[in-house]
């Protein structure tokens, strides 16, 4: 009987001295915080969020260069004015998708190898959308009467290319990355390890 007084004692005295947090708040001690996210833990995720803002801003920009394509303009009419306004809006867009193109190259050495490969398939078809969009605007600046020129039409045509070879380029890493945390958790779930 006595040892077994004397083990409880043991027991309690061990417990008091290697845990006083639970003895003094009556509950187990919570664990400590989360460390903050480092720098490099958000970069893929602002990597992220500047893709699908390039893609939102291609979509714009492809629906505006091909509403240059498809006016069905006669001879002699003036729609001068009307391109004018579409291609300041698509100006508009290719200068915000420069901007988060300049900021995705500083993130590039930090982010997830697939958005790395999504940056530098997307960027030369951006600084190409900005060279066609900058040349439809002089075009446009110096010929107000002749939007029916090949080079006009060219410079328009190519913007809608080049929008749309962004969108689906992006469209596709975002799909391969939404499949790749698909597989992570389907085989977490299964037991899996990759």
């Amino acid at each position: 009987m006595k040892s077994s007084s004397w083990l409880a004692t043991l027991m309690v005295a061990a417990l008091t001295f290697f845990s006083p947090a639970l003895f003094a708040s009556g509950r187990a001690p919570e664990a400590a915080p989360p460390a903050p996210a480092s720098y490099t833990d958000s970069v893929p995720l602002e990597v992220s969020s500047l893709l699908t803002q390039i893609k939102t801003d291609g979509l714009e920009v492809r629906q505006l260069s091909a509403r240059l394509q498809s006016l069905d303009m006669q001879e002699g009419e003036n729609y001068w004015q009307y391109d004018a306004g579409v291609l300041s809006r698509a100006r508009t867009q290719v200068n915000a998708m420069d901007q988060d193109l300049r900021q995705l190259e500083k993130l590039q050495p930090e982010a997830a190898r697939w958005q790395q490969k999504a940056i530098g398939r997307v960027a030369p078809s951006v600084v190409e959308l900005t060279d066609y969009t900058r040349s439809a605007l002089r075009y446009l600046d110096h010929h107000e009467d002749d939007l029916f020129s090949p080079a006009y039409r060219n410079d328009a045509d190519f913007m809608y290319r080049k929008a749309d070879r962004i969108v689906k380029s992006v469209d596709n890493f975002e799909h391969y990355a939404s499949a790749r945390r698909e597989v992570r958790h389907l085989g977490a779930r299964l037991e899996i390890s990759s």
